[in-house]
């Protein structure tokens, strides 16, 4: 009779792992060269989420303690490695149809969350096996993403993409807000403040082309600490995602009801108190509908990018200058309790923002718009 809970026996198996080689070798013999329907058995058909988790918990362990076999002078030629023959299994998993069920995603995905956690090494590896592009490419497919989960908890691939997008050099794609100066360097990568590789070609049409991704994590971020990170990591130092985002957020404002505005309103929060060259730009283009610099252009191009496709409110010319003050203006009649969440959030982004206030104190229109908004409230 077996006894003993299933993290127990997880425990159990890991520390053999990381203490025999012998161990790690008959592991990786029974899943990766005699049983590999093992893989599927054990992470998407099983059942039990314990069995799934901890199954996922022993690949990790199994992959990570076999690295220090694989890279031993002295291994047979004849031996497969062990690292990247468990990271390539589970990438042949993924399956279209799995977009279909929540469970299948959160518990495939839960495997490479608990791998790229354990640092720098282990996103390397998991980026030059192009698993960001195969990931990137399935989730944020346009004629995939209705069937992902789209509301309700984060989906565990947007975690593992945030750290690994996170991981490249964008600099390519920033440019500074302050002529002649330098880029201000991201704070924001995964690891140690600086990129692993540049971004491939494919991310950045997938990244910085398809609106379908920024709508995904701005939709979100709102409940996620890692999307929040990738979306201030995504702004920084550019001009061109700065404006889509702020447009999609203020353009969606007036539309929502009470309940769905306060995330909207956090990672708005969130993108004008990011604290790079285009600060400034970002506020002036919230509080005042002040176009950003070069704007016109950006719009030129993603209407030319978007040309044989439907406009959306991401790309409609029409609310450009919108700003908060005018949402809040055609709120405060009518819908008071969604007035109160924008007073709420500007008097946060006033008080704790320091280039805001420096605008709220030499901007006249600015002023007068908040004296205005303060005596709403008082009344």
């Amino acid at each position: 009779m077996i006894n003993g809970t299933t993290i127990d026996w997880i425990e159990s198996i890991s520390s053999c792992l990381r203490q025999s080689r012998k161990a790690r070798y008959y592991l990786a013999d029974e899943l990766l060269v005699k049983h590999p329907n093992r893989f599927h058995e054990y992470l998407i058909d099983c059942t039990s989420a314990e069995v799934r988790n901890g199954f996922s918990r022993i690949l990790v362990v199994l992959a990570r303690t076999s690295r220090q076999d694989d890279e031993d002078p002295n291994r047979s030629s004849d031996q497969i490695l062990v690292e990247d023959t468990i990271i390539t299994n589970v990438v042949r998993l993924l399956k279209k149809d799995m977009l279909d069920s929540v469970k299948m995603l959160a518990q495939y995905f839960q495997f490479f969350i608990l791998y790229a956690t354990n640092g720098r090494y282990e996103c390397e590896k998991l980026i030059r096996l192009n698993v960001p592009t195969i990931f990137a490419n399935m989730a944020y497919d346009d004629t995939t993403l209705s069937s992902m989960p789209r509301f309700g908890e984060t989906s565990k691939v947007s975690i593992i993409l945030s750290t690994l997008i996170r991981c490249f050099d964008v600099s390519i794609l920033c440019k500074t807000g302050q002529p002649n100066n330098e880029l201000l360097p991201n704070p924001y990568y995964a690891y140690d403040n600086s990129p692993i590789c540049p971004i491939p070609e494919d991310m950045i049409n997938i990244v910085y082309k398809r609106e379908s991704f920024l709508k995904r994590i701005i939709e979100e971020a709102s409940s996620c600490e890692d999307l929040c990170g990738l979306l201030r990591f995504l702004i920084w130092e550019n001009p061109h995602v700065t404006w889509i985002v702020l447009h999609e957020i203020i353009g969606s404002l007036s539309k929502l009801y009470a309940s769905d505005l306060r995330p909207h309103l956090d990672i708005l929060y969130v993108v004008l108190t990011t604290e790079d060259s285009w600060q400034e730009a970002r506020l002036l283009y919230a509080l005042k509908g002040i176009p950003i610099p070069n704007e016109k252009q950006i719009i030129n191009e993603n209407s030319s990018s978007l040309s044989s496709s439907p406009p959306t409110t991401m790309h409609n010319n029409n609310n450009i200058s919108l700003n908060l003050f005018d949402i809040f203006l055609k709120m405060k009649s009518s819908y008071e309790k969604r007035a109160y969440q924008f007073i709420k959030m500007l008097c946060q982004l006033f008080t704790n923002c320091l280039r805001a206030n420096n605008l709220l104190q030499t901007d006249q229109d600015i002023k007068h718009h908040w004296i205005h908004a303060v005596r709403w409230l008082r009344d």
